[in-house]
């Protein structure tokens, strides 16, 4: 049996034909039937205010072209997309209906393999936050996005003026993230987001870190945090955004 379909390599069995990731600014993955040259993304995926994460030089967000060989399985394909889609609640199981909807083999064998390693024992994470995977759903089979859902979540409205955003990773629930940013301008020359205020969940995106990583510095060095807002009588904790990011622009320069 043929190795599951993977990031970079995304065969058709018919056909043979390696497929190749193109440039970022769109929400869709293409699928191309037998005999297609191309498929051109629709407009209204466009997301021309996506905005480059800290420390990263280029946007996130990707897009692959599938050639599935036929009508039927490009079909599948999208019919799992539209399931993962409408299901992005923590911890669904999508496998009984996913493999009704994967009758060919690489379809299921891409299942299989996506749920094999978004396995807590393959890829870890805190026991909490991991229940929340989903299964039954594609999933990056290797590179740096390795165990996230291939079909990743984008706003699909016109951000206010001045607004992007960012597309960050959920590294223990193996999750996209989007979070609504300022772009820089002169007086602020730097992307931040529109909350005043950052969660725990939010912090850690940014940093993209595991939640054991940000708790390890919350406990043994919480002075070193930057915008760290304690919480009498709470466990909680709050980072007030600005001063938050800016440590983190030091942090990644």
């Amino acid at each position: 049996m043929e190795n599951p379909p993977t990031a970079s390599r995304l065969l058709c069995h018919t056909c043979r034909q390696k497929i190749h990731p193109t440039s970022a600014g769109y929400s869709n993955v293409n699928v191309i039937s037998e005999g297609s040259q191309s498929a051109a993304p629709s407009a209204d995926f466009e997301i021309s205010e996506e905005v480059a994460p800290i420390g990263r030089s280029e946007r996130r967000s990707a897009i692959y072209s599938v050639v599935l060989g036929d009508s039927a399985r490009a079909k599948q394909f999208e019919a799992l997309k539209y399931l993962e889609i409408e299901n992005r609640r923590p911890g669904a199981n999508l496998s009984t209906e996913a493999e009704i909807i994967a009758e060919h083999p690489e379809l299921r064998d891409w299942l299989k393999e996506s749920n094999r390693i978004a396995d807590p024992k393959v890829i870890k994470g805190r026991a909490d936050l991991v229940r929340q995977r989903r299964s039954g759903i594609l999933r990056f089979l290797e590179g740096e996005d390795r165990g996230f859902p291939v079909h990743q979540p984008f706003p699909h409205h016109q951000l206010p003026q001045g607004q992007g955003f960012w597309l960050l990773r959920l590294r223990d629930e193996l999750e996209w993230l989007v979070m609504p940013v300022f772009k820089k301008t002169i007086s602020r020359p730097y992307t931040r987001p529109t909350k005043d205020r950052l969660n725990h969940r939010e912090a850690r995106a940014i940093l993209d870190w595991k939640a054991s990583h940000l708790d390890m510095w919350l406990a043994d060095r919480p002075h070193l945090v930057g915008g760290r807002i304690a919480i009498d009588s709470s466990r909680g904790v709050l980072f007030d955004t600005d001063a938050f990011v800016k440590w983190v622009y030091a942090l990644m320069n």
